[in-house]
C-alpha cells in the first residue's frame, strides 16, 4: 500500500506543478488587470497545494532534498541580488 500511496502523491505533485506553471504563464500573458489578479490568486493557491503535497512526501521520505549549507545559501542570495539589479538597469 505505501508504494501505491507514494505513486498517488507523486502524480498529485506533478499535476500541481503543471497547474502552477500554467497559471504563471497565463498571468504573464494577460493584459486585463482583473483577470491578472484572479489568475495570480489561483496560482498562489496552486503553489500552496504544491507545497503541502511536497511537505507530505518529504515527511514520508518519498521526496528527499539535500539541505544547502550557508555558503550555497549566500551564493544563491548573491546571484538573485545581481539578477535583480541587472533587471532594474
Amino acid at each position: 500500500m505505501p508504494q501505491k500511496d507514494k505513486s498517488i502523491a507523486s502524480e498529485c505533485l506533478l499535476h500541481q506543478k503543471y497547474l502552477a506553471d500554467s497559471y504563471t504563464g497565463m498571468a504573464r500573458e494577460t493584459a486585463c488587470d482583473a483577470l491578472f489578479t484572479d489568475v495570480l490568486k489561483i496560482c498562489q493557491e496552486e503553489l500552496q497545494a504544491n507545497h503541502q503535497i511536497f511537505n507530505f512526501m518529504n515527511q514520508q521520505g518519498w521526496y528527499q532534498v539535500q539541505n544547502a549549507d550557508q555558503n550555497q545559501i549566500t551564493q544563491a542570495q548573491s546571484q538573485i541580488q545581481q539578477m535583480q539589479s541587472q533587471s532594474m538597469q
